[in-house]
This record gives C-alpha cells, sequence and structure tokens, in this order.
C-alpha cells in the first residue's frame, strides 16, 4: 500500500482510494466489522449490475430499430436476468433452462465482489479473528438476501427463477470470494497455515499446468475461430439471420469464451466434449454433425484428423517442464517422489473436476441439455500430469544426484 506523509505533520496519508478507510472510530471491532460490511455489500451489487446490464442494454439500443424490438422494460428486465446469471443462477425460459455458469460475465462481478471484499478487509486494519469472521459473515448474507430477493422480483410467467438456487448459488458465489480474501489478505488473523514441501510442490505443479493448458487452448481456439470465421458466423442461423442475433450470439460467445478454453483444456487431455444430448467431440472421435448457434464452437474440429492423439503429448511436456523445476530442490529418495506424483493426481483431478463443473451446463435451449466436460476430463487428466510429474520430478532428482556426485 503506497503512502506519503506530510511534510512536518509526521500524518501519514493513503495514495490509493481502496486504502482509505471507514470512518467508523469510536466502535467496537464487531460493529466497526458489520458496519464496513452494511457499505461494502451494495459497493459491490451496483458495480457489478452497472457493468452487467450496461453491456445488455448498450447492445439493446444499437439493435432497438431492427430485431431485437424497441420494449425498455424488457430490455431492463433482461439484463437484470443476465446480472443474476453473472452470479451463477440458473434461468428458465424459452423451453429450456440456461444452467451453464458464463465464465466471462462471471468474472465481473466475482471482480467487483473480490475488489470489495478485499477493501473492507482493509478498513478494518486485520484487528483479529472475529471482526474479519463478522465482516465476512456480514458481507456474505448481505449478497445472498439482495441476490434472492431481486430473483424472486424478476421472475414471472415467461421467465423462471427459483429463489433457493438463486440464494444457494450466490452463497457459493460469494463465499469462494470470501475464502480466497481470507487466505490471501487476512490469513494470519484467521487461520496460519503451514504445508510441507511436497504439499507446496504439488499445489505449485497442479496449478500451473492447469492454467498453462488452459492459456494455450485459449490461443489455439482463437485462432481456429479466425480461421473458421465464415463456419462460425454461419452457426448464427439457427436463431435468424438477422444483424441483432448475430451479434447477440458473438456477445455470448465472448462471455462463454472461457468455457470453451476449459473445454479445449479437457480436449487435450483426451476427454470428450459435449456438445449435443448424443454428440461429443475428442481427439478419438469426432460424431458432431450439429453444433450450437454458439459461433466459437466452429474452432473445435468435428473430425479430428488420425494424429489427433498427439495432443495428450501437450498436458505430459507442461508437467514435467513444473515437476522439474518444482522438485530440484526437495526430492531425495523415491517416497518423496511417489508422493509428489500421487498428491499432483489427487490436486490436479480435484482442480480440474471443480474446473470442468463449473464450465459446463446446460445452454438453455432444446435439444443442447448440457453442454462441456464431464468426470472423464478429471480422470484422464490426473493420469496424463501424474505421468508428466513422474517424468519431470525423476530427471530433476537424476540431475541432483550428479550435481551432488
Amino acid at each position: 500500500m503506497a503512502s506519503t506523509s506530510r511534510r512536518g505533520t509526521g500524518v501519514r496519508c493513503a495514495t490509493n482510494r481502496d486504502d482509505v478507510p471507514v470512518a467508523t472510530s469510536g466502535l467496537s471491532d464487531t460493529r466497526r466489522a458489520l458496519l464496513t460490511a452494511l457499505l461494502s455489500v451494495p459497493l459491490s451489487l451496483l458495480r457489478s449490475a452497472a457493468l452487467t446490464t450496461g453491456i445488455v442494454l448498450t447492445l439493446w439500443s444499437v439493435t432497438a430499430g431492427g430485431d431485437v424490438g424497441s420494449d425498455v422494460s424488457a430490455a431492463s428486465r433482461l439484463a437484470v436476468v443476465v446480472w443474476l446469471a453473472s452470479f451463477g443462477v440458473h434461468v428458465t425460459a424459452l423451453g429450456g433452462t440456461w444452467s451453464i455458469l458464463p465464465l466471462g460475465l462471471v468474472a465481473v462481478s466475482i471482480w467487483s465482489c473480490h475488489r470489495a471484499a478485499r477493501r473492507g478487509i482493509r478498513d478494518l486494519g486485520y484487528p483479529g479473528r472475529q471482526p474479519v469472521l463478522v465482516f465476512l459473515g456480514a458481507f456474505c448474507v448481505g449478497h445472498i438476501a439482495v441476490i434472492t430477493g431481486i430473483a424472486w422480483w424478476v421472475s414471472h410467467e415467461g421467465v423462471r427463477i427459483s429463489p433457493a438456487q438463486a440464494a444457494l448459488a450466490s452463497a457459493i458465489a460469494v463465499a469462494a470470494v470470501s475464502g480466497y480474501v481470507t487466505l490471501r489478505d487476512a490469513r494470519t488473523a484467521v487461520v496460519d497455515i503451514s504445508l510441507s514441501p511436497t504439499v507446496t510442490a504439488a499445489f505449485s505443479i497442479t496449478r500451473r499446468t492447469l492454467f498453462t493448458l488452459i492459456a494455450i487452448s485459449s490461443i489455439a481456439l482463437l485462432t481456429s475461430t479466425i480461421v473458421h470465421w465464415r463456419e462460425a458466423t454461419a452457426l448464427t442461423q439457427e436463431f435468424g439471420a438477422g444483424g441483432a442475433v448475430t451479434v447477440g450470439m458473438w456477445v455470448v460467445s465472448l462471455w462463454l469464451a472461457p468455457n470453451v478454453a476449459i473445454w479445449g483444456a479437457g480436449f487435450l487431455f483426451g476427454a470428450p466434449v459435449a456438445v449435443h444430448a448424443t454428440q461429443t467431440i475428442s481427439v478419438f472421435a469426432g460424431s458432431a454433425t450439429k453444433l450450437p448457434p454458439l459461433p466459437i464452437l466452429a474452432a473445435f474440429p468435428q473430425q479430428p484428423p488420425p494424429w489427433a492423439w498427439a495432443v495428450l503429448l501437450v498436458p505430459v511436456a507442461v508437467s514435467a517442464g513444473f515437476a522439474f523445476m518444482a522438485s530440484t530442490e526437495f526430492i531425495q529418495s523415491p517416497g518423496q517422489l511417489v508422493g509428489l506424483v500421487a498428491g499432483c493426481a489427487v490436486v490436479f483431478g480435484t482442480l480440474t473436476m471443480a474446473v470442468a463443473y463449473l464450465a459446463s451446463g446446460g445452454f438453455g435451449y432444446p435439444g443442447w441439455p448440457r453442454l462441456g466436460l464431464d468426470w472423464r476430463a478429471a480422470v484422464y487428466g490426473a493420469g496424463l500430469c501424474a505421468l508428466g510429474t513422474a517424468l519431470g520430478s525423476w530427471w530433476a532428482s537424476r540431475n541432483t544426484a550428479v550435481v551432488r556426485t
């Protein structure tokens, strides 16, 4: 946190707006925590709502004279529904249920929530475990109450939203953000965690491997989408040929781009990617004859070439590289090597299963009840990560032994 001191006064002044504390002098730590949470919740919700609804209303205003229509109340209600979807709320409309998390849109709400939570923790000044937990609890309850109430208000005959599911989804999202903020900014005030070098290395290897594979998948999918631009645009004809429809489906594809990048990482594991009720795409076989009207899905090969299995070497090579860098310092016995490989397999499988679950779900259109990955992504990914970790750690231990000799 950057700060300056006024000459001659000795008073230190914060130079970052987020570092300016809330004026709560004279209050107990618990009351300060509640007041800080009361101020942080509306800041978080209003900021995310302004960003998400602004995108929808801007799109509506651009296309108001065309296919979308000019009903301001309907556009506003749609904007609110999209904002709720950014917290993982399921929406039932047009004969289908939208249950997939648009991670590109979720990132906006998560960022706003994370920013407000971090500012609240800093405002408290890390006074101890109880005030921090009180703040985080009130922060979560405030979000749940507001989101549940708005979900009940916006639900009507054409659009159905379950308040109970809205409460659960918002609770999971805000609790995840609060937990991350606690571990990053207030860990010593709440809990002090010390891990063994093997466990720390396993977390480091798996996290870096998974994020690197998602980044590789993103670059590959972006390149493939550009190459198959005409096929991507043709997919939007499912909902009509209007310019507003095309723009709208590209916007939805942009919101789902992180989801598709995660599906691409699963594709690198050899896991099948569901694109229809009965059709999947994988490196071993492509049976997709009809894709959903999402332009970004044109990046996937509907009929992979015979050499597509070679992409399985990518996660092995990436995990081996990170394992080599992380294992050089402490791998001294076969037992440590086995423990690291087993730990990487368990952690990577768990992380991949969680990420695959978040990135998959119902598209909300008849014929596509669920898109994305299943449990096989976690199993295949854990096996390939374990193989790469074993190779990299073995090579690191071999080099270490040569240096010592």
